[in-house]
């Protein structure tokens, strides 16, 4: 058990560095259950460290609920629903593994005095981490819907964007 564990975090780790795809992930409900479910946890901590957001479990809600739905009507679009399972097993563990990286930088710029030139550094990697996850998305819909990278890239931006959007109307608090 402890050794397949392992094995299934090596392989979100390495479909961060593309070298895996998310075929490459078991078919498993129970994977898919348990990555959704740590996904959501983690989410919720994201959330909760934005200082801008009102609400944490309907954002963390929307942002899971979001991601199951969009991979649903894009694999449904392209005739390849099968790969469902898969993708959002992969989508969820890769998504764990930036959201833990996130967390530290989120911290870090806390302070609320003028920025210093440590918390700008942070504010940059934090943008590194943002383009690397959007590369990796399209990494993994490039191989769920079996078409170009390119093509990939641009479902990922629409991903991310249309994300970003749901959550600021749903429940961000208005800029004064």
């Amino acid at each position: 058990m402890y050794t397949d564990a392992i094995v299934i975090i090596k392989a979100f780790f390495d479909m961060c560095l593309l070298r895996r795809q998310p075929q490459d992930i078991p078919a498993s409900r129970e994977l898919l259950v348990f990555t959704v479910g740590i996904y959501l946890l983690v989410t919720f901590l994201v959330v909760e460290l934005d200082q801008m957001v009102t609400d944490t479990i309907l954002a963390g809600l929307i942002d899971t609920g979001f991601l199951l739905a969009f991979v649903y009507l894009l694999l449904f679009l392209c005739r390849k629903a099968s790969r469902w399972t898969q993708t959002v097993t992969a989508l969820t563990g890769t998504g764990i593994i930036f959201s833990v990286l996130v967390i530290p930088i989120i911290i870090s710029t806390f302070d609320s005095s003028p920025m210093t030139l440590m918390q700008q550094i942070f504010y940059l990697f934090q943008y590194i981490i943002l383009i690397w996850y959007v590369v990796v998305l399209a990494h993994i819909f490039r191989h769920a819907i079996s078409s170009s990278f390119v093509t990939g890239m641009f479902i990922s931006i629409i991903y991310v964007l249309s994300s970003l959007i749901l959550i600021e109307f749903a429940i961000m608090n208005p800029v004064s």
